[in-house]
């Protein structure tokens, strides 16, 4: 009876390892939400921000506003 309080599939031991496994998914829960609210805020950010708007046409599309000159140099 003394092995199976400790050793058994709901012994002392098992739970002690449950317990850990619990606390590392709380972890992991609580970086997940952190990067869901980064992430949040740079969605806002891309669609109703004027300054990032521009830098990411200008940076990922390359546009550029009237009367402006580009100059590209290759690459070495």
């Amino acid at each position: 009876m003394i092995f199976t309080l400790f050793v058994g599939d709901r012994g002392l031991f098992r739970l002690i390892g449950l317990l850990k496994d619990r606390a590392t998914i709380r972890g992991e829960v609580l970086a997940l939400e952190a990067k869901e609210a980064r992430l949040k805020q740079e969605l806002t950010s891309y669609t109703s921000d004027p300054v990032t708007i521009e830098k990411l046409a200008r940076e990922q599309l390359d546009m550029v506003r009237k009367g402006e000159t580009v100059y590209k140099f290759p690459s070495k």
